[in-house]
């Protein structure tokens, strides 16, 4: 008795199996948008354009003062330099009772 062979995939049968899934999905129905929108939004008038420049340079990069992450940064410099001395027990004992900010 012979084992059960499977038969030998070619690059054209994929090619054939491919077509007839992109033409099967072109076949399906899309759902009615129109119907989803109200007429007061149709009737609507499109938003006024603006230009983006004057409300970059006006505001401030990050909600968070710059005298606040200052103070961030030298408690995690002074931690890492605890961490690198190797007083590893007082850098994380001190980093968990530390207020979270994020």
């Amino acid at each position: 008795m012979r084992p059960f062979a499977p038969l030998p995939v070619t690059v054209t049968r994929l090619g054939a199996g491919a077509a007839l899934l992109i033409l099967l999905t072109g076949c399906t129905q899309f759902p009615d948008i129109d119907a989803a929108t109200s007429s007061e939004a149709r009737q609507a008038p499109y938003p006024a354009l603006v230009d983006v420049t004057p409300l970059l340079t006006g505001a401030p990069v990050s909600a968070t003062p710059a005298s606040a992450l200052e103070g961030r940064a030298a408690a995690l410099r002074a931690r890492a330099a605890r961490l690198r001395t190797g007083d590893a027990a007082e850098a994380t004992s001190s980093s968990q009772t530390a207020p979270n900010d994020t």
